[in-house]
């Protein structure tokens, strides 16, 4: 065990003194409270929706106030003004985590969510009712969803266990994609 000498105890308190003086200083000088970020023009602001954690965000393609949020107790949100306001638009889904949502890039009303433990669900009245898309899916551990901007009819779904699923028919059928396999 190392001991120290008396002699440098004071030097050590004299420079710890001197660095909680320096903190002091920089709080009363700065203040206490963590400062917005801005980036030029850029500030962000919670919009909500509130109560669950977002784990997927599509924004309409033709419409930027449209903003859809999934969550992880399987809500899915929808604004049509840009994040002032939210309504649920799950009717039709059933519990399970929200892990992505795409939207049809020619037919914005037309929208496509991955549940991870349910399936794809699809919605073609912007989120109103949604009814199941999955067939030929053999995973059940969803984690991303896109579509083909060149190809609207085709879809690419990943998965955690299983590689990754295409659809070439909207969403009908599934088949797992043989070059992830």
């Amino acid at each position: 065990m190392r001991m120290l000498h008396h002699t440098t105890l004071p030097a050590n308190l004299k420079e710890m003194a001197k660095r909680f003086s320096l903190l002091l200083f920089a709080l009363a000088l700065f203040g206490t409270m963590p400062q917005p970020a801005h980036s030029g023009d850029n500030i962000w602001t919670n919009q909500g929706p509130y109560g669950a954690r977002a784990q997927s965000i599509a924004i309409d393609p033709s419409n930027s106030s449209v903003v859809y949020v999934g969550t992880n107790d399987g809500s899915l949100f929808k604004s049509t003004n840009g994040g002032a306001t939210w309504s649920f638009a799950n009717t039709g889904l059933p519990e399970g985590d929200v892990f992505a949502i795409a939207i049809d890039p020619t037919t914005t009303s037309t929208l496509y969510a991955a549940l991870s433990g349910q399936g794809v669900f699809k919605s073609t009245d912007g989120g109103a009712t949604w009814n199941a898309s999955s067939t030929g899916i053999t995973s059940i551990f969803l984690s991303a969803l896109a579509i083909d901007p060149s190809t609207p009819s085709t879809l690419y779904l990943g998965t955690t266990s299983g590689g990754v699923f295409k659809s070439t028919d909207s969403g009908a059928n599934w088949a797992r994609d043989q070059q992830w396999h």
